[in-house]
Parts: C-alpha cells; sequence; structure tokens
C-alpha cells in the first residue's frame, strides 16, 4: 500500500523521558482511497540525541472495498523519529 498521509500525533512528555504516543491520521491511497488510522504507543528518547525508538500499536478503517481487509488487521509497529529531520521509519506487522 502506497500514498499520502496527514494526520496529529500528540504527544506527552513524561518527567522520566518516556513520550507517550496518541496517533490520529488519513492515508489516502494513491488510488484514492482513504484510511482511518489512529495509534498509541511510546517513544524513548536516545541519550545525548534527537532520535528516539517507537513502539505502537496501529488500527484502520476504511469503507473502500479494495481495502476493507485493513479492517480486520491489528497492526504494532516498531521503529525511529529522528527530531532534527522530522523523519520516522515504522516497520509495521499484523497478526
Amino acid at each position: 500500500m502506497t500514498g499520502r498521509v496527514q494526520g496529529i500525533d500528540y504527544l506527552q512528555f513524561r518527567a522520566d523521558g518516556r513520550i507517550n504516543l496518541d496517533i490520529r491520521a488519513i492515508p489516502e491511497t494513491d488510488d484514492g482511497c482513504r484510511i482511518a488510522l489512529s495509534a498509541d504507543g511510546v517513544a524513548v528518547p536516545r541519550v545525548a540525541e534527537s532520535v528516539a525508538k517507537l513502539a505502537a500499536n496501529h488500527r484502520l478503517s476504511t469503507a473502500a472495498k479494495d481495502y476493507a481487509w485493513v479492517n480486520t488487521r491489528q497492526i504494532w509497529g516498531y521503529g525511529t523519529v529522528n527530531f532534527a529531520t522530522g523523519k520516522i521509519h515504522i516497520d509495521a506487522y499484523n497478526q
């Protein structure tokens, strides 16, 4: 699946350094289908770096017939975010 995504990330910075994530987004596939995405998880910054490790639980939902399979999937993502560049890399796995 490829396309573009627009959304918002709500971050809760804890005193112990952990960052709680609450993510809402609408990916739009290259063929024009929209999918609702919600995710929650954590980010843990690396010491003295602008990079944090990510772990998140993703849920997807759509009315598009070609992508109806996403409605039954539970997706876990692991990766990194670079706060200096704004780049995020996530490897996603489903059941």
